[in-house]
């Protein structure tokens, strides 16, 4: 028998200098607020 599980890779990035970090200000309604800036992460045929 064969397992098999579907992911979704994404990455986030965490960004410091000076005693400041980068955030993300979502504006969207299924998650909006502060966040690290990220994306997903799509399988290329290289």
């Amino acid at each position: 028998m064969q397992r098999t599980e579907n992911v979704e890779l994404t990455v986030l990035c965490l960004i410091h200098q000076n005693d400041k970090y980068l955030l993300q200000n979502r504006l969207k309604d299924d998650w909006n607020g502060l966040t690290l800036p990220g994306g997903h992460i799509e399988k290329t045929n290289l």
